[in-house]
């Protein structure tokens, strides 16, 4: 199992609206890692703009497909995505916040180029990510998996 950051930018996909919807599926774009991101993988759901940090944890139930041209599709691009569903929806964990953690000053998302969508973490951070969703959300359902 691997951790990931997924980006979305709520200006062009109103991800504050899809995490009051209660179904818990959703496919997300993959322009990157399309041959290590795996079934079984959790992404973290990082909000862009202002304010900006995670609002969810994915649960991946799908390697990488391709997803052809289909105008009916509300979700419709020409590129690879996965299918999974969000497993933990919280309020926002700012990046400034995220930013003063040590053993996250590395946190890919904070560098490089940016305008990517899909950004590895480590499986250190991942689980310090992890139990940081936890302490600020306490009443979060465990997930098994991941929680010790």
């Amino acid at each position: 199992m691997n951790y990931w950051i997924f980006k979305c930018n709520p200006a062009k996909y109103d991800i504050d609206r899809r995490l009051l919807d209660p179904d818990p599926n959703v496919r997300w774009r993959v322009t990157s890692y399309r041959n290590d991101i795996r079934l079984g993988d959790y992404a973290f759901i990082w909000r862009t703009g202002v304010p900006r940090g995670i609002v969810a944890l994915y649960k991946i139930d799908s390697d990488p497909f391709y997803m052809p041209y289909n105008p009916k599709d509300p979700e419709w691009t020409d590129e690879y995505k996965v299918m999974g569903r969000f497993v933990l929806r919280f309020p926002i964990i700012e990046a400034a916040y995220l930013k003063e953690i040590p053993g996250l000053e590395d946190l890919s998302v904070f560098h490089g180029y940016q305008a990517k969508t899909n950004f590895p973490v480590t499986i250190k951070e991942g689980e310090l990510l992890t139990k940081i969703v936890y302490q600020i959300h306490t009443d979060l359902p465990a997930i098994p998996e991941i929680t010790k």
